[in-house]
């Protein structure tokens, strides 16, 4: 899977504790118990927030008779607002052991503790229960992870559903040729090998291959496109705030990563794609 030590050159993963900077800027005071929608304002590192979240409820009816596997977890946002918000029972799974700590630090101190539980692994390998869950979420991860990987994380995932199940996956599409700097930005930004972005035709044919099947895929190029380049000018405009509340480091690293993706998206080889498939 993804070597948790090299994705770090994505500098979205870096000084993940500026979360906590954000709590006591809104008043709260360590150790304190956190209002979940306080913090998904900050603990959203997909696209298009909670909004997507609720698109996903959606999709995988969740609700408190569930459960829910989410792979690739990071610091817990998506997952914790869904766990929140329909009070079923999810597992979030991360391969970043500082990320897991953060993600499961946070959990506690918004009280949902026993409705969610955080495991530090690879999904590749792990096992946690042959047909356990009624759910699955997947945000931006798979293209981290090259092949034979990705298909044994895939074949993973469908192993751990329930027959039913659904899998809604969010994920960076390859829909044109890449230039130069398009694979030097995922490489060196994304953490991406640019030869394993696929296109939605060889997702699809990875989820049949895993044995999964009614795979629903709608095109989300434009909506990300929109959102990257409202993200970075969000945080150049944001600078003094940033750099008073998290230091100067904190938002060079995230200005620069803003602005790599802004400039993927808009050069228009690179897509997003809501999947959602399902095993019978």
């Amino acid at each position: 899977m993804a070597d948790q030590k090299a994705i770090k050159i994505m500098k979205l993963y870096n000084n993940a504790e500026r979360v906590y900077n954000e709590l006591k800027e809104l008043g709260y005071k360590d150790g304190e118990l956190v209002k979940v929608e306080d913090l998904s304002r900050f603990d959203q590192y997909h696209y298009c927030g909670t909004d997507a979240m609720d698109r996903a409820i959606e999709q995988l009816h969740i609700d408190s008779y569930k459960k829910l596997l989410d792979i690739g977890s990071g610091i817990g946002g998506p997952v914790r607002y869904i766990v929140h918000k329909t009070k079923c029972h999810a597992t979030a799974v991360e391969l970043q052991p500082d990320l897991n700590s953060i993600g499961e630090h946070l959990t506690k101190r918004c009280g949902l503790q026993e409705y969610l539980t955080h495991i530090c692994g690879d999904m590749e390998n792990i096992d946690l229960g042959h047909n356990l869950f009624d759910s699955a979420l997947t945000l931006l991860v798979l293209l981290h992870i090259p092949n034979p990987h990705r298909q044994k994380v895939i074949e993973s995932v469908y192993k751990h559903l329930k027959p039913g199940a659904k899998w809604y996956l969010e994920e960076f599409t390859r829909i044109g040729e890449f230039t130069i700097e398009d694979k030097e930005i995922l490489k060196d930004d994304v953490y991406c090998d640019p030869d394993s972005l696929y296109t939605t035709d060889e997702y699809r044919e990875m989820f049949i291959q895993a044995g999964f099947t009614n795979i629903e895929i709608t095109d989300m190029t434009d909506v990300w496109t929109e959102f990257v380049k409202e993200r970075w000018e969000i945080a150049v405009d944001n600078k003094e705030r940033c750099i008073a509340v998290h230091g100067e480091a904190v938002y060079k690293a995230q200005e620069y990563f803003n602005r790599k993706i802004n400039k993927l998206f808009q050069h228009g080889k690179v897509g997003g794609a809501m999947m959602v498939v399902q095993k019978l």
